[in-house]
């Protein structure tokens, strides 16, 4: 019971009190109540309520890209026969270790109005503003999409489709009526968790979104560039609403319990036309995943790109706050270590508290609902 007590403290400290904050903003000014005034204010102005319907389609389409593209990736690695399945799962780690800031800079190099490929190829591409923004955001959200459908391509049940194969069951059928209604959860997921990643990003519409104004970005004007937290605590409660409605979506659907008594080896059928489509697609996508990777490498090794693309190790010798490159990324370990190592034990506990115990069923519903909530808060509302 103490433990549970002191978790739920500590829900409310770090996430309750500073939503509270976001409210206070919001619907108060100067210790007044004012209602929706503030929304009012926010929607009724095109430029802010444009942002929102931006935010909406770069989010949708990044997501439906994401999963259908992570979806046929995930499929050759774990339904055919190709060559090199530890290497294509080594991209989706590569990946998931590049924040879209990141991608920008690489899209930019390569697409750009000096990029490598522009240049010599695509003579016409405009990649600034959306089209640069979902490309980013689906790079972004891929691994993320990988993980969740590869976990749920291991969770089926492999005597499905034997007994499919008795039934003399064609694989457009199997693939309708096993594979997908088995993985809907995990696809609705991964949607959602998509949706919200890119609805809150902020390292792509700041690089290369090129005026294609989205709710983060308001929240980066509102409160930095015009100190006005009314408006900014408006933006970081729009990008809490896809999270709290996933969380209410996710309780819906989601409340029985899949359990797996034992795992079940698939066999995987030979089939040369289908191996070679997937061996394709999926070299594909890791060829364009290293060019963009080894560009932002080599870009990083000149000294002014395009124009001088003489050999430096300068800009690894570059300082900020008076700090070098090195004592900064050391600083970043240190943090990402410590809040990977004390964010697991304290979800452990949380997670052994609720499903462990059979007392204190109000107290640990309480902490539940307060853990789920971490779900529905966004970092950039937060903060």
């Amino acid at each position: 019971m103490i433990l549970i007590v002191i978790n739920i403290l500590f829900g409310t400290v770090s996430i309750i009190i500073p939503i509270c904050s976001l409210f206070k903003y919001a619907f108060f000014n100067n210790n007044k109540f004012i209602g929706l005034y503030n929304f009012k204010c926010y929607i009724m102005n095109e430029k802010l309520f444009q942002s929102i319907i931006n935010s909406m389609y770069i989010a949708f389409m990044a997501s439906i890209i994401g999963i259908i593209m992570a979806f046929i990736f995930v499929y050759g690695i774990k339904r055919t026969n190709i060559k090199f399945k530890r290497v294509f799962k080594f991209v989706h780690v590569v990946l998931l270790s590049i924040p879209t800031l990141i991608h920008s800079i690489g899209l930019i190099c390569i697409f750009g109005k000096k990029g490598i490929l522009n240049n010599l190829i695509f003579n016409s591409i405009e990649i600034y503003g959306k089209l640069g923004m979902i490309i980013c955001d689906v790079l972004y959200v891929f691994p993320i999409i990988y993980s969740l459908i590869y976990v749920a391509f291991e969770s089926c049940d492999s005597r499905l489709y034997e007994v499919a194969d008795i039934m003399d069951t064609n694989e457009i059928r199997k693939f309708f009526t096993i594979t997908l209604p088995n993985m809907k959860f995990s696809l609705i997921n991964a949607f959602f968790s998509a949706f919200i990643l890119v609805f809150t990003d902020f390292g792509a519409p700041k690089v290369i979104g090129a005026g294609y104004n989205v709710v983060s970005m308001d929240i980066y004007k509102q409160v930095i560039g015009q100190q006005n937290f009314s408006r900014g605590a408006v933006a970081g409660l729009i990008l809490m609403v896809p999270s709290i409605l996933f969380f209410i979506f996710e309780g819906l659907i989601c409340n029985t319990d899949y359990k797996i008594d034992k795992s079940y080896v698939f066999k995987i059928s030979d089939n040369k036309l289908r191996d070679l489509f997937f061996q394709v697609y999926n070299s594909i996508i890791v060829l364009l995943v290293l060019f963009e990777v080894g560009t932002i490498f080599f870009v990083s090794l000149v000294k002014s790109w395009p124009y001088n693309m003489q050999f430096t190790l300068e800009w690894y010798k570059i300082k900020s706050y008076g700090m070098g490159i090195c004592e900064i990324y050391v600083n970043t370990i240190i943090v990402a270590f410590i809040t990977a190592i004390l964010g697991s034990i304290l979800a452990f506990i949380n997670a052994y508290l609720v499903e462990r115990f059979d007392d204190f069923i109000i107290m640990r519903k309480i902490l539940y609902y307060i853990n789920k909530l971490h779900l529905a808060i966004p970092g950039l509302s937060l903060g």
